[in-house]
């Protein structure tokens, strides 16, 4: 390696978490003299930093076109070392973004390339983010199994490994937070002082944060309320940069959200004052919609209506610019989706744990349902039977109205009981008559051929009576007092030469417009 490509790579180290923005620019600067001396293994380099700078700064799909650059040029010249991390940080992206099959891919990946070079170190980091992955979804003690077997796994002996580092303090609270599930809230705490007696080289500021939070879970949890206070205040005390980063915001935000609940709404709103100039500074949309939500928990405690309207009404207009920006990411996801899966069918080598954790399966673990994983497949099938007959194929994609202020409102597992009890009332009105998928988080999609416009506007009208009838209660719903859900469908000829991603993007442009002319309603088009 040149003088100047150590020079350069020791610089992204240091400022890679502390300054992300500084790390970025240094790679920049890599990438030009890597073009320039065709040097392509900084080029390979230069594009997974820059990715994963990016991320750091919120910038999701610029952070996404990066790692995908970079794991070309990695890919053709077999640099695993780059390759292997780059993976890894797809798949954390992906899981921020929640798509968690694709997550998973990219971790098994990772898993390959680190089993293949016995970098131990790596796949205890993979177990650990897996973890993540499965507590993300609920699973606190399911997911404490991975954390323990990571950290048992990075302490075996292989190949060199690259500078990497295995942090026992995040695994620590990783695992104290499967006692917070269970209510041991004492045993957590042993797992916590662990993580505070860990090698402080490798404190990175969020996982301060972490800690802070942490702590001030238990002991808000226990009714040590004083001792929460003091834990929470401790924030205050942290270098103003670490205000910035994206992996400490929710951790910051989350402290918020103890403080109001304990009625510490002045202290509270110091914070969230702050977390509005992180904001300002580092503006992303999904930021911005959890310190909106924040806002709304502390002037309903204060009582103050005019201030909860007015952040209810910023709520809802960041809610709309994330739609959009989920809405411009599903066509890439689908593709990529599509990719990884003919890639699965020539070569997959999975542990026979890995495949206990996801099985090649159609049914959405929650619902019941079918899952996103078999929907292209699925669909293939149903156009081909269209197209050879000559029937109509339709797709529609519907969401639960402001699932997330239900979810704020009543609680997680509230949340997965209304997420059953749509998917039940769907399940029952379409029958055999439709393919019904949970495509994740509050998202559904609906699949059916031969079916006129009057036949499957007559269904969509029984799906909404049938929701009306369950009469799911939502006190915090702004416009009613129940569950309710907005729908987009496409409704056309099949083609041979349509794709399933055409289909879902003409139903989800039908959905945002039900979205700007208000909720609980339905669109329903007749062009791709």
């Amino acid at each position: 390696m040149s003088t100047f490509f150590e020079e350069k790579d020791s610089k992204v180290m240091k400022y890679r978490f502390d300054d992300p923005k500084r790390a970025y620019d240094i790679c920049r600067e890599i990438l030009d003299h890597g073009i320039q001396e065709e040097e392509w293994y900084e080029v390979a380099y230069a594009y997974l930093y820059m990715g994963d700078t990016l991320f750091s700064l919120g910038r999701m799909s610029e952070a996404i076109d990066c790692m995908l650059m970079g794991e070309k040029i990695q890919k053709k010249y077999g640099y695993d070392d780059l390759l292997m991390k780059g993976y890894n940080i797809t798949a954390i992206i992906y899981m921020v973004q929640s798509d968690d099959f694709l997550a998973l891919d990219y971790y098994y990946k990772a898993m390959k390339i680190a089993k293949k070079h016995k970098n131990y170190v790596m796949l205890g980091m993979i177990y650990n983010n897996i973890g993540t992955l499965i507590n993300n979804n609920g699973d606190a003690v399911g997911a404490a199994e991975y954390f323990e077997k990571g950290m048992e796994i990075s302490h075996m002996k292989g190949e060199e490994d690259g500078g990497l580092t295995y942090s026992e303090s995040q695994s620590y609270i990783n695992i104290s937070s499967k006692y917070v599930e269970l209510g041991d809230y004492l045993k957590a705490k042993e797992y916590l002082d662990k993580a505070v007696k860990g090698d402080k080289k490798y404190y990175i500021k969020h996982l301060r944060i972490n800690i802070i939070l942490a702590y001030a879970t238990i002991y808000h949890k226990l009714g040590e309320d004083e001792v929460a206070y003091r834990e929470c205040m401790k924030i205050f005390d942290n270098e103003q940069s670490s205000f910035f980063e994206i992996e400490s915001y929710i951790g910051y935000i989350d402290i918020g959200e103890i403080l109001i609940d304990m009625g510490y709404t002045k202290d509270a709103k110091r914070l969230l004052k702050i977390m509005e100039k992180v904001c300002e500074k580092e503006y992303t949309n999904a930021r911005r919609k959890e310190l909106c939500i924040r806002y709304i928990e502390l002037y309903n405690k204060e009582n103050n209506k005019e201030m909860s309207i007015y952040w209810c009404k910023e709520y809802y207009k960041v809610s709309e610019k994330c739609y959009e920006e989920l809405r411009k990411t599903i066509i890439t996801s689908i593709d990529n989706r599509q990719k990884l899966e003919d890639e699965r069918v020539i070569n997959i080598e999975l542990s026979e744990d890995n495949k206990e954790l996801v099985k090649e399966s159609q049914y959405d673990e929650l619902t019941g349902i079918n899952n996103r994983y078999g929907l292209t497949k699925e669909y293939n099938i149903l156009n081909e039977k269209a197209y050879r007959n000559g029937y109509s194929i339709c797709l529609a994609i519907f969401d639960i109205d402001y699932f997330k202020i239900y979810n704020d409102s009543y609680g997680h597992l509230a949340g997965d009981e209304c997420l059953k009890s749509v998917a039940n009332i769907l399940k029952k009105c379409a029958g055999k008559d439709y393919y019904t998928v949970r495509y994740g988080g509050d998202e559904f999609i609906i699949m059916g051929i031969n079916k006129s416009d009057n036949e499957l506007k007559q269904f969509v009208d029984r799906l909404f009576n049938d929701m009306a009838k369950a009469h799911i209660e939502f006190g915090e719903h702004p416009f009613s007092d129940i569950v309710t859900i907005s729908l987009g469908a496409v409704n056309v000829s099949a083609g041979e030469e349509y794709d399933i991603s055409e289909f879902i993007h003409s139903a989800d442009n039908a959905l945002y417009k039900v979205k700007q002319n208000g909720k609980n309603s339905y669109y329903i088009t007749d062009s791709l």
